[in-house]
C-alpha cells in the first residue's frame, strides 16, 4: 500500500498530461498514465473498492476516474481504460457510480463535455504558442 500511495500523486498529472497532448506526444504520454492505472488496477485485487467491500477514502480520492477519465477519452481521442487491461478498474467505477450519495451529485456531464474540450484546445495552443515563440 505505501508504495501505491507513493505513485497516488503521478496517476492524475500523467493522465492529464496524455489528454492535453496530441499526435506522438499523446502516444507518447499515454505509457506513463498507463503505468499508474495498472497500479490502481493492482489495488482493487479481490476487492468492490479499495478498501474491500465498504467505499472509503480512496474511493474518494480516485472518484475522478468514474466520472472524467470517460469525458477525458471522449474530449481528447484518447482510449486509456479498456475492459481486457483494466477490469478491476471498470468494475470499480461501475460500484463508485452506484453509490446513491454519488449518484446523485455527479455534475452534468454536457457541461463537463464542453468545459473540457475548451479546456483542452486552450492547453494544446498554449503549448503550440511555446513552440512557436522558441
Amino acid at each position: 500500500m505505501n508504495k501505491f500511495m507513493g505513485g497516488y500523486n503521478t496517476v492524475a498529472p500523467t493522465v492529464f498530461h496524455a489528454y492535453t497532448s496530441q499526435g506522438v506526444e499523446q502516444e507518447e504520454a499515454k505509457g506513463p498514465a498507463l503505468q499508474n492505472l495498472d497500479l490502481v488496477e493492482k489495488q482493487l485485487t479481490g476487492k468492490k473498492f479499495f478498501s474491500g467491500e465498504t467505499f472509503g477514502f480512496l474511493d474518494l480520492a480516485f472518484g475522478w476516474i468514474a466520472n472524467y477519465l470517460g469525458i477525458f477519452e471522449e474530449t481528447g481521442r484518447i482510449k486509456l481504460l479498456d475492459r481486457e487491461r483494466f477490469p478491476l478498474i471498470l468494475e470499480w467505477k461501475e460500484n463508485f457510480s452506484d453509490i446513491p450519495e454519488i449518484k446523485e451529485n455527479w455534475p452534468d456531464r454536457e457541461k463537463l463535455i464542453t468545459k473540457f474540450r475548451l479546456m483542452r484546445e486552450f492547453y494544446i495552443s498554449v503549448t503550440a504558442a511555446k513552440f512557436t515563440i522558441s
